[in-house]
């Protein structure tokens, strides 16, 4: 194994630990009583949020931020 496959597995456990604790998140958004909670940052989803999109899933902030990245790929 040399320099540069050792980069490619750090950098793959790197994804995988980020992509463990985005399922953490949103299994915890899911399960939270009484209260919504950001898949994505983890904080609380504000209730004119909820009143205006009654399934969201992301505070307004983590939703612009994922609606940027996503920004023509569907085109």
């Amino acid at each position: 194994m040399d320099d540069s496959d050792r980069a490619q597995a750090v950098m793959e456990r790197g994804s995988e630990r980020a992509l463990c604790n985005r399922l953490t998140r949103k299994r915890r958004a899911m399960d939270a009583p009484g209260r919504r909670v950001c898949a994505d940052c983890g904080g609380e989803i504000p209730a004119a949020r909820l009143v205006a999109v009654p399934d969201a899933i992301r505070c307004v902030n983590c939703q612009n931020i994922m609606e940027a990245r996503h920004v023509g790929q569907h085109r």
